[in-house]
């Protein structure tokens, strides 16, 4: 843009050119939100994103919910403390707004993941979490856990009344946290058809709402919303 044109927008227009919003890849809030995206995308072999929709899951909703009051409260009052693992040996004394957080829901421990140096690839602590839940999914998932005492394997979302049985990982991602949930195949069952049941409801009310000879096209590359 050249000077002229420049200073007769910002003339013009000084509420908006007065300043420029800053890249999404400099702003390092938002890259550990994505980061924690890119983590759960790419441990999850399959999409729990249906199960926790707060329209057609509302108990898994709020079940999540309760874990991220949970997990605040614990890094407030200090009954949930934070620690980097593995991914990097700095001491953590408290959770920075650049930080991702990875919480196993009940544990004791929240795990953090500070941003990469800039002599470290780009993508380090993505890799690092990413392998970490990947592999926690190849030991743990469906292993039941025949203990009398209280086991990290067992089911925490406990939403079904027959709640028992060997569990698998289910992750959720709210912002820069990723909560990890186990759950059974029992609460997994009654959650997916609640949420199918609501989606089908939706849709034919969607369906009903439209004008005489409308229809909703099953073809169509946009995915239905709530």
């Amino acid at each position: 843009m050249n000077k002229t044109r420049r200073k007769f927008l910002v003339d013009k227009y000084p509420a908006i050119t007065a300043t420029r919003p800053m890249s999404p890849a400099l702003n390092t809030t938002v890259q550990a939100m994505l980061d924690t995206e890119r983590i759960i995308n790419g441990a999850h072999l399959t999409d729990d994103a249906a199960l926790f929709d707060p329209i057609w899951s509302p108990d898994m909703w709020e079940r999540a919910n309760l874990a991220m009051v949970e997990l605040r409260s614990g890094l407030a009052d200090g009954t949930i403390t934070i620690d980097s693992h593995d991914y990097d040996f700095n001491d953590v004394e408290a959770i920075e707004d650049y930080d991702l957080v990875v919480w196993r829901v009940g544990g004791p421990q929240a795990f953090v993941g500070h941003p990469n140096y800039a002599t470290e690839r780009a993508t380090k602590r993505v890799d690092w979490f990413t392998g970490a839940l990947q592999i926690s999914q190849e030991v743990h998932d469906w292993y039941e856990c025949r203990c009398q005492n209280p086991c990290d394997l067992r089911c925490n979302v406990r939403v079904a009344k027959g709640c028992e049985g060997p569990t698998r990982l289910l992750a959720v991602h709210r912002g820069k946290y990723a909560l990890l949930f186990r759950c059974c195949v029992w609460c997994e069952t009654e959650a997916a058809t609640k949420a199918e049941d609501r989606f089908r409801t939706n849709l034919m009310a969607a369906q009903a709402a439209l004008p005489p000879g409308a229809y909703i096209d099953p073809r169509s590359p946009v995915p239905p919303t709530p």
